[in-house]
């Protein structure tokens, strides 16, 4: 996904954006709320050179919040 605005509104508003479109697609993609899954959720966001360049792309990660290392997609895992 990506932020729509042109220019660099500064990482707390990036910061803020990434992590609501996060939050609003874990569910649909895990299986679980995010405050009942094992996973932690950490967005990502372009830095204000990349932004700059042209890149407004926001990430979604995923990690297990019990250190297990994940091999795979956790797409509907229920995680």
């Amino acid at each position: 996904m990506e932020h729509p605005d042109d220019g660099y509104p500064g990482d707390e508003v990036l910061q803020a954006f990434a992590a609501t479109a996060c939050l609003t697609r874990f569910e649909s993609y895990v299986g679980v709320p995010n405050d009942e899954s094992s996973l932690g959720l950490f967005p990502t966001r372009p830095r204000q050179l990349a932004r700059v360049r042209g890149d407004h792309t926001i990430g979604c990660l995923v990690a297990d919040l019990g250190g297990v290392m994940l091999t795979g997609s956790v797409r509907g895992s229920g995680r």
